[in-house]
C-alpha cells in the first residue's frame, strides 16, 4: 500500500504472513534518505503473539517487548 502527496510516495506499506498466515512483518517505508519503521512479531506454540520488536524509524532504536506465555 502506498501514500502519496500529489506525485511524490509519502510512505510506503508492506505486511508479510508467514504459512499460517500470522503477520510476521510490517515495514513503513518513506521516501529515499529517511529511515524505515519495521515491526517483526514472534509466537509461541499456542499461535499467540509473544513479542514485537520495533526496529528503525527513531534513529536505528531497537525496542523489543516481549508477554508472557
Amino acid at each position: 500500500m502506498e501514500w502519496k502527496s500529489g506525485a511524490s510516495p509519502r510512505i510506503t506499506h508492506m505486511r508479510r504472513y508467514d504459512r499460517l498466515q500470522r503477520l510476521v512483518e510490517v515495514v513503513n517505508a518513506p521516501p529515499p534518505g529517511q529511515v524505515a519503521a519495521t515491526f517483526l512479531y514472534g509466537y509461541n506454540l499456542a499461535n499467540q503473539r509473544t513479542a514485537v520488536t520495533n526496529t528503525g524509524g527513531c534513529g536505528g532504536n531497537i525496542n523489543m517487548i516481549t508477554w508472557g506465555s
